[in-house]
């Protein structure tokens, strides 16, 4: 599917704020199954733009996270523990 920078500069927006692809598509009114596949294609620019965008809040969540640990909240910790189980599982 083609997308216009209009869109694209949308996508971004709607990711960065963890809106889900099938929403994303309504609001844009496109395809929500066309939309989806281009999203799992990691060589097109939406992929790229929506992952980018929805990594870029993650980092600001997890460094907020970690401040409040270091600050000693107890939430703050656990979710630092949790954060970093994900992190290790993940390598």
């Amino acid at each position: 599917m083609q997308y216009t920078p209009e869109q694209i500069e949308t996508i971004g927006k709607m990711a960065r704020i963890f809106m889900k692809p099938s929403s994303i598509a309504d609001y844009l009114q496109i395809n929500v199954e066309e939309f989806q596949m281009d999203l799992q294609d990691r060589s097109t620019e939406v992929s790229q733009v929506y992952h980018y965008h929805k990594a870029a809040s993650e980092l600001e969540i997890k460094a907020r996270e970690m401040e409040m640990a270091r600050l000693g909240s107890p939430m703050g910790i656990e979710n630092v523990n949790r954060n970093l189980l994900d992190m290790t599982e993940d390598e």
